[in-house]
């Protein structure tokens, strides 16, 4: 008797167990859908109005709506990183699984749009969203899969022993992400996986395993620019006032509002003034000094140099850096600010480098020029949190990871005639 009791409690507390696990469930559809048009504007009780549920069940769940939001983004990773393990079970070739998994990121991402707006928008810019368990425990198994590819193509032989897998799964995941982000703000038209032979393109010329190459007094305005830089690098933007800003200037409170008109403005102006930072190093560049790693070829050179002056900015201007990205690039607002003009002329400089290289024959005529700025882009994204956000590296190893991503970045769209010994 006592032995049937224990069996149907048992299955009582499965079934509840099973019951608030479906609740669970319908609350993160809900807030799915929901929160990909209003974001944080979504509210609590209107969320526990599509589900049928009052909102203290909502809390029951969930620690406020931030956590909801993230647990959104977190459970859907959870379960398509479940899918794709099983997609990839059947297949051995490292640079197969690779193939695999880069197709399913894109044609996941082609299709659940809801959640790639959360994800990109409303979580990316938070630097909480960097610490919350959504991205502890299912983003890093994201990488966690790259990294085992990786690691298995370079045993093999198959991929180049000396790859530095962290810098180059975070290029991987970061030109998909760029990709995925450009559609969303209307850039590109087209299903990302239009762009997937073109994609591979770049990826296998990255990791194949060629032979290594060897390689005065501050204005008012200017204090209150530097001094936004840091706040909001420090604080976040949305956790920043003016007034921490002049604090940190030293300025009176009324000498910001007599430059800027409001913290929206001073920030875009950040970035216009950081653009103009890297375009001057762009120009100071010369090809004919100083040593290279890659080649002697000056179009390679220059090329060399500007993305490593565009890279460098994560050390020697690593608020500005932060702010770009969690306040520029996951941001759907920079896209439509007179911020972001200057950034696209930056990378048509470097895409007008890729086809004078094309014409010489230094480049290799395959090579997607919209891609590789997505790569690029993404990379130094993607870069920056793991640097800034999440690991807090030093600035030497930051200096090092440059070194590398820049020698990747070549060896994608080099042609093999100019890969030369040195």
């Amino acid at each position: 008797m006592k032995q049937a009791l224990n069996s149907s409690d048992k299955g009582s507390t499965l079934a509840r167990k099973e019951k608030s696990e479906k609740r669970r469930k319908q609350i993160l559809r809900s807030a799915e859908t929901i929160m990909s048009t209003k974001g944080m504007d979504a509210s609590i009780s209107e969320i526990a109005s599509d589900v049928g549920v009052h909102s203290s069940n909502i809390y029951h769940y969930f620690k406020n709506k931030e956590d909801l939001m993230f647990s959104v983004v977190g459970d859907n990773i959870g379960d398509s990183m479940n899918e794709l393990e099983e997609d990839l079970k059947g297949i051995r070739e490292p640079l197969s699984q690779l193939g695999r998994f880069i197709w399913f990121l894109l044609n996941r991402a082609d299709k659940e749009t809801d959640i790639t707006q959360i994800s990109l928008f409303q979580c990316r810019s938070k630097f909480s969203f960097w610490k919350h368990e959504a991205y502890e425990v299912h983003i890093r198994r994201y990488f966690g899969i790259i990294h085992r590819i990786l690691k298995k193509g370079i045993s093999r032989g198959d991929f180049d022993e000396a790859l530095h897998i962290p810098v180059i799964r975070g290029m991987i995941a970061a030109s998909i992400g760029m990709g995925n982000l450009r559609l969303n703000i209307g850039e590109s038209t087209t299903p990302l996986v239009d762009d997937f032979d073109d994609l591979m393109d770049l990826i296998e010329a990255l990791i194949s395993p060629a032979p290594a190459i060897t390689h005065k007094k501050q204005d008012k305005e200017q204090r209150i620019l530097e001094a936004a830089e840091k706040v909001f690098g420090i604080k976040g933007y949305d956790d920043s006032t003016i007034q921490d800003v002049v604090k940190e200037a030293k300025v009176a409170d009324s000498s910001a509002y007599w430059y800027f008109k409001n913290k929206e403005e001073l920030l875009n102006t950040c970035f216009i003034k950081g653009f103009q930072r890297i375009n001057d190093g762009f120009d100071a560049s010369d090809p004919g000094s100083g040593k290279h790693s890659e080649q002697d070829n000056p179009l390679l050179i220059k090329l060399e140099r500007m993305l490593t002056d565009f890279l460098m900015i994560a050390v020697k201007h690593p608020d500005f850096s932060k702010i770009l990205v969690m306040n520029g690039v996951y941001s759907r607002d920079f896209y439509k600010s007179k911020a972001y003009d200057p950034l696209q002329k930056l990378f048509a400089r470097i895409a007008g480098s890729l086809e004078e290289g094309k014409s010489d024959g230094s480049i290799r005529k395959e090579v997607n020029g919209r891609l590789f700025q997505n790569m690029v882009l993404g990379t130094f994204s993607q870069s920056v949190i793991r640097w800034h956000i999440v690991e807090n590296v030093s600035w030497q190893q930051i200096q090092y990871d440059v070194k590398e991503i820049v020698r990747y970045l070549l060896k994608m769209v080099r042609s093999p005639g100019d890969k030369k010994e040195r």
